[in-house]
């Protein structure tokens, strides 16, 4: 029991970290150049195929990608340390 109540727990850490990372960041087609997602988008999809949908669709998952990444830094940081300060 006490294992699955850590589990629950570091996964509820997790999603509180998830959120304002993402939200801090904004939307990707902000910090994210037009340029580099539309040779993404042509990697993907062939050239000249791309259209605005498919645009968004890049910037999305570029985004979730990012924060994806930070969170999984600040989380596994953060973690470690309290691990570190308890011992």
């Amino acid at each position: 029991m006490p294992v699955l109540v850590r589990r629950a727990v570091k996964t509820v850490y997790f999603i509180a970290l998830f959120l304002p990372v993402g939200r801090a960041l904004g939307p990707a087609d902000g910090w994210f150049s037009y340029v580099w997602a539309n040779r993404i988008g042509e990697m993907l999809y062939g050239p000249d195929e791309i259209g605005q949908d498919s645009l968004y669709e890049i910037y999305t998952y570029i985004g979730m990608m990012i924060i994806l990444l930070i969170t999984t830094g600040i989380y596994l940081l953060t973690i470690t340390l309290f691990n570190k300060i308890r011992k």
